[in-house]
């Protein structure tokens, strides 16, 4: 995984981004992952201002395919109704932020 700018990324994605941008996003990390010699994965995370709303914008290009972008949108309140509801739920979280905690650390 590398971070990269905006706009080293496909222009399908940047387009995506844009239109987020435009509406009072900002742009957290652009990510690129080669998958194999011939795929690559491509990731921008975005929020609001307030982090409220989380949108993860990915997709692969491919050298026989079309560069695709899929969006996952990630709400604070879901995330609250699932560490009220589901406990095997809070103890995965409780776990990345220990792991997260302990990186930042070193």
């Amino acid at each position: 995984m590398k971070l990269i700018k905006l706009e080293e990324a496909p222009k399908v994605l940047q387009e995506a981004v844009q239109k987020h941008l435009e509406v009072g996003f900002e742009v957290l990390e652009v990510i690129e992952e080669p998958c194999d010699e011939r795929d690559t994965f491509y990731e921008a995370t975005l929020a609001t201002n307030d982090h409220s709303t989380i949108i993860n914008l990915f997709g692969y290009t491919n050298i026989f395919k079309e560069f695709v972008v899929d969006e996952q949108i990630f709400d604070t309140w879901l995330a609250i109704k699932a560490l009220k509801v589901s406990e095997v739920f809070r103890n995965k979280i409780k776990r990345h932020l220990r792991t997260i905690e302990r990186k930042e650390e070193e």
